[in-house]
């Protein structure tokens, strides 16, 4: 608001943000449906129109590592996708979290512990993380 006042302010689709987090929710849905294909497709959209938006990254990293033939092979890739969404705002708390569920399927329980107790450092009432880190054995 204030950068428009000074008129710095550059143009915004807001019906273009609108749509790409649009497309971002209906990928969730299928992602969590085990549909990771259509979840990506809509994704790789969602992040065209908003490249900006952290979050889109992060599940992107996460459906490619679920839909994975090999997820070993493609952790490094997919984890790039969560570290960059880290690095777009440090407090991307779904980044947070994917990299955490990515290092416990490989069985790297040391960065899944990490990983788990950082979300939990951003948000100590998450649920997911709790329990994430009680089945490991260990408290937040």
């Amino acid at each position: 608001y204030e950068a428009e006042l000074d008129g710095k302010a550059q143009n915004v689709d807001v019906a273009r943000i609108f749509a790409a987090e649009e497309n971002f929710q209906r990928a969730e849905i299928l992602i969590k449906a085990r549909k990771y294909q259509e979840g990506l497709d809509l994704l790789e959209q969602a992040i065209e129109m908003n490249p900006e938006e952290a979050e889109f990254y992060a599940l992107r990293g996460y459906a490619k590592f679920l839909a994975a033939k090999d997820r070993k092979q493609s952790y490094e890739e997919c984890a790039a996708d969560c570290r960059k969404a880290v690095r777009m705002i440090e407090r991307c708390l779904p980044a947070h979290l994917y990299l955490g569920h990515m290092a416990k399927v490989l069985g790297d329980l040391k960065a899944a512990k990490k990983a788990y107790s950082r979300v939990l450092e951003l948000d100590e009432g998450h649920v997911e993380a709790q329990r994430e880190l009680r089945l490991m054995g260990t408290k937040g």
